[in-house]
């Protein structure tokens, strides 16, 4: 019976009366007062079978008597239990019964098939009243009395020894109890259930809806979590730490803080009005009250439902025009406020919106187009347009990688080829040492818009191109020459004879790197090609985008998708590309992103590693330390932040592996 007992996971208690345990009241609500369990009828005292046993074990239990200690003897099918009974006052601890306070947790308690409850009665956080049993679960199940007021008359480590129940007798009554602590037991776990039905009972497209708002909003407040933990460092740290000293000076080191801390401030603002956009639209209906507006221009023009590639192109467009209007007013204070204010914007406003437009045109030639190629395959596709859609997928990302630099950057930005010289030379050297074949090296004037800089190469098979800011050339920068032209003089060392503006924009100009410095920086880009880390890459992403297609043919017929976003009499296919892609595959593209992060820090490292195997270690340090004052990059970062979001590894972590001799 002990063993049924502990199997439930139940707590029994069975206090005693004192003198011959006559039972009066019991509060538990599943006996009947006043009746010896088992039996039907009033119990006038123990029964004969009953007081033979105690008056046994009464002699036993004499060698383990021990206040506030449990003692237990074992023979055949008696158990000698040891009773202890404090009552505390004004809320006073239990006495001797202390250190069995745990139940199940101890040993003895556990070895003998123990069990142990509290009762508190009346009102406790007034008379402290407590009691405590510890009890053999089949004893308890006997006729042992329960009084009113149970310890009245009996002293601390008052003790009782009870008979378990065998099967001869007082089997129904120890069932009785187990039953009913059973089935208290079951009411509590349904209880807790219960809260949760109505949510399980709910209609798949609503459960679906909720879980992709939870998860959006959830993804928000870790984002915001990992912000004010950097946002902390950037108000926290304000002077140069030591092991820095050598690396940035003070005056940087605080530019370099305001503008991040700026910079966090824009982001949490423009993330928060993000996400309530998001949550707004999703909840009024907004997707599917889009569609049926470009339905009806469709209509307008004489297209029907039966057109819906044309609806398809006419929502793409209405929803990126919306997309681009919402979030013109931020990019305009960034640009105009944020980056005017730390020395980083070149553009007019006029510029700005030429820019924009531009970009929203251009846009629209590339998405259009591919987009209803995309649709016309998934639609005649079959059983497997998944195949094709991925494969029609993996061309068009191949050509426009091609054709990008050549055809594309060009209508935005003014590319030069880098004019014949010492570094032109120098480059060619280097390519060729590493078997890059490399065709044309390209200055791309990014001043006009802003002063960071950059370097990337570009192209596929042996027509391989590399593209240079020319922010990040000392020589070719445009900021410099302005400097030059208002001061009237080649730059000098010492600044004699210039103006204080001219002094201050000395001071304050991005410098670019030198020659060796920038062989450097590409000897480091080429890293990347030589150790195959553009290729993974591609493949990377092509794996990504053919399990993202197949998902997209498994779940593309599942009509609770499409009814949770209000689309209940039809299911468009770009419609259920927008739904599974970006928001059931929002945990995946979570996962995934994550781990691309950490894949590209561990690709720098070892791009910085082969820069440093060709001789480059000192330019690169150097270089790195330059880039990251015109950038205004904050060397210090908090290390979950960093983890989360930073595709590069931090400047410290980067400087530390070039000086590390053992560094592969």
């Amino acid at each position: 019976m002990a063993s049924r007992a502990r199997d439930f996971g139940s707590s029994l208690l069975l206090p005693s009366n004192s003198g011959a345990g006559v039972p009066a009241r019991c509060p538990f609500r599943w006996a009947r007062p006043g009746r010896e369990y088992g039996s039907g009828r009033s119990p006038a005292g123990p029964a004969p079978k009953r007081r033979e046993a105690i008056a046994d074990l009464e002699a036993r239990k004499q060698r383990q008597r021990g206040a506030g200690s449990l003692g237990k003897e074992r023979e055949g099918n008696h158990v000698g239990v040891q009773l202890s009974m404090t009552r505390s006052a004004a809320g006073a601890g239990l006495a001797e019964a202390g250190t069995r306070r745990q139940g199940f947790s101890s040993p003895e308690v556990r070895e003998a098939g123990m069990v142990r409850f509290r009762q508190r009665r009346g009102r406790p956080e007034r008379h402290g009243q407590r009691e405590e049993y510890l009890c053999d679960t089949a004893g308890c199940a006997q006729g042992v009395g329960w009084g009113r007021t149970p310890v009245q008359g009996r002293s601390e480590g008052t003790e009782i020894a009870v008979t378990p129940a065998g099967r001869s007798e007082g089997t129904a009554s120890g069932w009785h109890w187990l039953h009913a602590l059973r089935s208290r037991r079951n009411r509590v776990a349904a209880g807790m259930w219960a809260s949760l039905d109505p949510l399980w009972e709910m209609p798949a497209e609503k459960r679906i809806f909720g879980a992709v708002l939870l998860f959006s909003w959830t993804v928000y407040l870790w984002e915001t979590f990992l912000a004010q933990r950097q946002r902390r460092i950037y108000k926290t740290t304000t002077h140069v730490p030591m092991e820095l000293g050598q690396i940035i000076d003070s005056e940087t080191f605080e530019k370099s803080r305001l503008y991040q801390l700026d910079k966090s401030t824009f982001s949490f603002w423009s993330g928060l009005y993000s996400e309530i956009e998001g949550t707004l639209i999703l909840l009024f209906g907004g997707i599917p009250y889009l569609w049926r507006l470009s339905g009806r221009f469709c209509g307008c023009a004489g297209f029907g439902p039966e057109y819906e590639i044309t609806q398809s192109l006419v929502f793409l467009l209405m929803a990126t025009l919306f997309s681009a209007l919402t979030g013109l007013p931020w990019s305009l204070y960034n640009t105009f406020v944020i980056e005017e204010k730390h020395g980083f914007n070149q553009q007019t406003l006029g510029f700005f919106m030429k820019d924009a437009i531009k970009k929203f045109i251009v846009t629209q030639c590339i998405l259009l187009p591919v987009s209803s190629l995309l649709l016309y395959i998934i639609k005649i596709g079959g059983d497997y347009f998944f195949i094709y859609a991925w494969l029609f997928t993996l061309v068009v990302s191949l050509v426009l990688v091609t054709i990008y630099a050549d055809y594309i950057a060009p209508l935005f930005d003014k590319f030069t080829p880098l004019p014949e010289g010492k570094l032109k030379q120098e480059i060619e050297i280097m390519a060729k040492s590493i078997d890059f074949p490399l065709t044309k090296v390209y200055v791309v004037e990014g001043s006009k818009r802003s002063s960071h800089s950059n370097a990337y190469f570009y192209g596929f098979f042996k027509n391989k191109r590399i593209v240079l800011f020319d922010t990040l050339l000392e020589e070719y920068s445009v900021l410099n020459k302005d400097i030059r032209e208002e001061s009237d003089m080649e730059p000098r060392n010492d600044g004699e004879g210039d103006s204080e503006e001219v002094k201050a924009k000395v001071k304050n100009k991005k410098q670019g790197c030198n020659n060796e410095e920038v062989l450097a920086v590409l000897g480091h880009e080429l890293g990347h090609w030589k150790l195959g880390h553009t290729v993974k890459n591609i493949i990377i992403s092509q794996m990504n985008s053919f399990l993202c297609f197949f998902l997209f043919a498994v779940l593309i017929g599942r009509k609770e998708l499409f009814a949770a976003f209000g689309f209940f009499e039809s299911q468009p296919t770009l419609i259920g590309l927008l739904i599974i892609f970006q928001f059931i595959f929002s945990p995946y593209n979570e996962v995934l992103s994550f781990c691309l992060t950490v894949l590209s820090r561990r690709f720098e490292f070892q791009a910085d590693a082969f820069a440093k195997k060709l001789g480059k270690a000192e330019d690169l340090y150097s270089a790195l330390i330059k880039l990251n004052k015109d950038n205004l990059g904050f060397p210090v970062s908090d290390w979950l932040f960093s983890m989360w979001h930073y595709s590069h590894p931090p400047l410290i972590e980067r400087l530390q592996a070039l000086k590390d001799p053992k560094q592969d």
